[in-house]
């Protein structure tokens, strides 16, 4: 595990983008209801480059596997713990 460039920023990022106006605890909520795995969602929260390992200033964020059956929740619920860890989920 590493650090994440921006963590803070990415999470704001997220909500803003997401869901405009909602509280976390709200998302929270509405996470808990996403099936583990997340039906195949994934989510690299890279928004800023990355510092950790090696330096990587051109790094960007990716949802991959993003469909039309993924709601707010799955985002949410992919990016929260992918930011705050550093780690793809």
């Amino acid at each position: 595990m590493g650090v994440n460039q921006a963590a803070a920023d990415s999470l704001r990022w997220l909500r803003a983008t997401i869901a405009p106006g909602s509280r976390y605890p709200e998302l929270d909520q509405e996470a808990a209801a996403v099936p583990p795995g997340a039906e195949g969602l994934f989510f690299l929260p890279y928004l800023s480059g990355e510092r950790a390992p090696g330096g990587l200033p051109h790094a960007r964020g990716v949802f991959w596997g993003l469909s039309t059956a993924h709601s707010r929740a799955h985002r949410y619920w992919k990016g929260w713990p992918a930011t705050c860890a550093r780690q793809p989920n």
